[in-house]
């Protein structure tokens, strides 16, 4: 009877560990906050690097499983290979990204009160100025007539187009 408990109990844990080990690994990836704008920037630039990287040896990896027999489960591994590699690369590129428009933010928040504080200053001081008075113009006797009349101006250019006729 003790057999076939222990028997039992060595199966069970058998099929625990088998069952643990088909599952994915879930890694969490934390990467620290930037402290500028340029930390962030070279961040960026060595995520694009590690994912150039990361690709190549993929395309690598792909070249070499075509030559095996079991191609899928290689190119699977692969795969997985680099799925893992670019989860680190996109949690880096997703802070530092995000930190970068924070900054943009902030920036252009600082731009708008500082806008904002301007505009009011500028509307108490008008509010406390008084407003001048202004003195009506005095009216002319009349309007003045356009220089040349319409009809003046047609003969004027009758005799500029005859003067060219006749020196043609």
């Amino acid at each position: 009877m003790a057999g076939r408990f222990a028997l039992s109990v060595s199966i069970m844990l058998a099929l625990g560990g088998c069952a643990s080990s088909l599952t994915t690994p879930t890694s969490t990836v934390t990467v620290a906050p930037p402290q500028s704008v340029a930390d962030a920037d070279a961040a960026l630039a060595q995520a694009t690097r590690e994912r150039t990287a990361l690709e190549a040896e993929y395309a690598r990896s792909e070249a070499v499983c075509y030559t095996k027999f079991f191609v899928n489960n290689c190119l699977d591994e692969a795969r997985e290979k680099r799925r893992l590699g670019l989860v680190r690369v996109k949690a880096v590129e997703a802070v530092m990204e995000r930190y970068k428009r924070q900054v943009s933010v902030d920036a252009r928040d600082r731009d708008l009160a500082k806008a904002e504080a301007e505009f009011q200053a500028e509307e108490a001081r008008r509010a406390a100025e008084p407003v001048p008075k202004r003195e009506p113009e005095p009216e002319s006797a009349a309007p003045q007539p356009p220089a040349k009349t319409i009809a003046q101006r047609r003969a004027e250019r009758d005799e500029r187009v005859q003067a060219a006729a006749t020196e043609a």
